[in-house]
Formats: C-alpha cells, sequence, structure tokens
C-alpha cells in the first residue's frame, strides 16, 4: 500500500469546494477498500485514475497534495494526523469507523483508518476538511524547497 498516494487523495478532498456526487463517492469507497485488502496497485490505479478523470477540481488538489507531500519527511506525517482522541471527538462513536490501531508506521494501518472514515461519511470533503486541517495548514506554511 502506498500512504502517499491516499494521503494525498484525502488532502485533495480536503482542498475541494463543495461535496462529491454519489457515483464518486462509491468510487472512493471502493478505492478505498482496495487500498485495505489488495495488493495489486494496478487495480488500485486503475480506480484512481477514474476517480481523478471525472473530477478535474479532485485531479488537480491531488496533484498538488501529491507533490507537496513528497518533499516532507515521511517520519513527520503520523504527528500531523488526528490521534484517537482527536477523531473521537470529530466522529462519534457510535457505528462502525473502520478504526485499525496503531500509528501509521508504514506497516501499520492509520492512514487507511481516516481514508475509510472520510470514505465512510456521507459529506466525505467536510469530514477530510476537518481531519486533515493540521496537516493541510502544515504543507501550507512550509515551503517546497525546504519541507524534509
Amino acid at each position: 500500500m502506498n500512504n502517499n498516494t491516499l494521503l494525498a487523495l484525502l488532502l485533495g478532498l480536503h482542498h475541494l469546494e463543495g461535496e462529491l456526487t454519489s457515483e464518486t463517492k462509491s468510487s472512493l469507497k471502493r478505492l478505498v477498500g482496495l487500498f485495505e485488502i489488495d495488493d495489486d496497485w494496478e487495480d488500485i490505479q486503475k480506480q484512481l485514475d477514474s476517480i481523478l478523470a471525472n473530477n478535474a477540481a479532485l485531479n488537480q488538489a491531488y496533484q498538488t497534495a501529491q507533490k507537496s507531500l513528497e518533499a516532507v519527511n515521511s517520519d513527520i506525517l503520523s504527528d500531523l494526523l488526528p490521534n484517537q482522541d482527536e477523531l473521537n471527538q470529530i466522529i462519534p462513536s457510535t457505528g462502525e469507523r473502520g478504526y485499525f490501531p496503531g500509528q501509521d508506521d508504514g506497516k501499520s494501518n492509520e492512514i487507511l483508518n481516516i481514508g475509510k472514515i472520510v470514505a465512510n461519511d456521507e459529506k466525505p470533503v467536510e469530514i477530510a476538511k476537518e481531519l486533515l486541517q493540521r496537516l493541510a495548514e502544515f504543507l501550507k506554511r512550509k515551503p517546497e524547497s525546504n519541507q524534509s
């Protein structure tokens, strides 16, 4: 699984204005499911390409986020993601949230947790804005040439 790809998509959602179509929401759920169960990068890439091809604004935001993430030391990313207490404050603990315990260390599923929460929410753009605010602010403040 490539955490930066999923995180770039989630950051792309964070930067969108308005909500996704119901078709795009369904595609997003399928994509996050592929990250969870499928080791075949080709399947994941096809689903991602389909989502991005149908939403030019999301595609542009995804590309920008991907470039920003490439310039950041991945060790600091987990500190910028919401922790369990913050997730509990933002999202009521009623219902299934798709949470997998552990901090993101390249092997655990912290970014996937956030992806599942966003993909399963009725308003994925709004929840992405709430969950990824700290990371988005960090990326906005940090000059591209100095993000290591």
